[in-house]
């Protein structure tokens, strides 16, 4: 905030590199005098002086400080508007209001005012444009972020603050190399800084460079706030790779207010069957427990538990995709050829389960002896893969139909 002394008595406010000055009457600076004496009540002087006509800009304005700092910020952004209604071109009044405006949640009325100060400041207030970088970013307007934060950087570079936030907007952007390079940057002035190493690990996760993303994170201390973030992230990095076992170490590390699912899931993935089932036993129920134990157990060879797991999975959601086709699948090699079909059917409306279920609904229309069918479901299957194999077997299906029929 700004504060101004009483000024000389004058009448005219006075030229200043960013907009008019205020000065005040005797009587106002006896206010001011007044107000600013050690343990006075600021703000009822000033609001005595005001009601008594000592009303010019110098005392509105310093009422509005002593407002805002009593958290009255409609009073004080009433105030500010007072001293800009006697000069328009009060930029710390200008300012201040945009900050009262911003405390009573009203935004877009801030931005407004913050811009207009910053044109009173030829462009080189680094607070504006800070807050307009930042409140562009809220909007996910990233490109107006940078724009701001690089401005405010000419005007103030000693501020790490705003190298973060340029390169948070960089990574926003797209520009996963600038922004890394800014991180990089930073820890070279302020090493371990754990955001600044966060980030440079997502970085170089979205450059494909998973190891240098993985050794940025491994240096988050131990003993700051956003280590375990920081963890979380490395292990996640490494099950995007299909490291599972190196993920599930970092989870379970965590405990159970960590991502024990995830580190089963992780492990199963891995071919560790019975830690993940050790794992997911101290887990509540939920499908994503369920559909972990199916996979634990059809790694071992347990046709038994993945039936009761997979079952349960569909109990908490029917129309689980994974959880449809590996029933149906065992359902089919148990001879259950109705609830294969019923979930295959189920599982084709999943992309990623679309054509193995078509396969499997085939085989079921070959079993059950339904050729016809089965050659409708071989040739949408065709037209969808337009795979040679899926043509030759189509082509097979046809001719047993005709020799069927005759």
């Amino acid at each position: 905030m700004f504060f101004l002394p009483a000024a000389a008595a004058a009448q005219s406010p006075l030229e200043s590199p960013f907009g008019n000055l205020p000065t005040a009457t005797k009587r106002e600076a006896a206010a001011l005098r007044e107000a600013f004496a050690d343990g006075a009540d600021a703000a009822k002087i000033l609001k005595e002086a005001v009601a008594d006509g000592r009303d010019g800009a110098a005392v509105t304005f310093n009422l509005g400080n002593a407002l805002f700092r009593n958290g009255d910020y409609a009073g004080a952004a009433k105030a500010y508007s007072a001293a800009l209604s006697k000069i328009p071109n009060f930029f710390a009044a200008r300012k201040n209001l945009a900050y009262s405006l911003d405390r009573l949640g009203d935004g877009e009325r801030a931005r407004e005012n913050f811009a207009k100060a910053l044109a009173l400041s030829g462009g080189s207030d680094a607070d504006i444009l800070l807050w307009l970088a930042s409140h562009y970013s809220g909007k996910s307007d990233w490109s107006s972020a940078l724009s701001c934060v690089d401005a405010a950087l000419v005007h103030a570079p000693e501020r790490a603050g705003a190298e973060y936030a340029k390169a948070f907007y960089l990574f926003n952007l797209g520009r996963h190399a600038e922004a890394a390079k800014t991180c990089e940057r930073i820890l070279a002035k302020n090493f371990p800084d754990a955001a600044a190493l966060k980030l440079l690990g997502k970085c170089r996760a979205k450059s494909g460079d998973l190891p240098g993303a993985v050794a940025a994170l491994s240096m988050v201390p131990q003993d700051d706030p956003d280590f375990r973030s920081a963890e979380i992230l490395r292990a996640d990095i490494f099950f995007s790779a299909r490291a599972y076992a190196e993920a599930a170490k970092i989870y379970e590390s965590l405990g159970e207010d960590g991502r024990l699912g995830a580190a089963a899931e992780a492990l199963a993935r891995a071919g560790e069957f019975e830690k993940a089932l050790g794992v997911l036993a101290k887990l509540p129920d939920s499908a994503g427990k369920f559909r972990s134990q199916a996979r634990a157990h059809i790694g071992l060879g347990d046709a038994e538990g993945a039936k009761k797991s997979l079952s349960a999975c569909l109990a908490e959601e029917p129309d689980d995709p994974y959880a449809c086709f590996e029933l149906a699948k065992l359902s089919f090699a148990g001879g259950d050829y109705n609830l294969a079909k019923i979930l295959y059917n189920r599982a084709q409306k999943d992309e990623t389960y679309s054509v193995a279920a078509k396969v499997g609904l085939m085989s079921v229309a070959v079993k059950t002896g339904a050729l016809g069918e089965a050659v409708s479901i071989a040739s949408a299957l065709y037209a969808q893969t337009r795979r040679a194999e899926v043509g030759e077997y189509l082509e097979y299906l046809k001719n047993a139909k005709k020799a069927e029929d005759m």
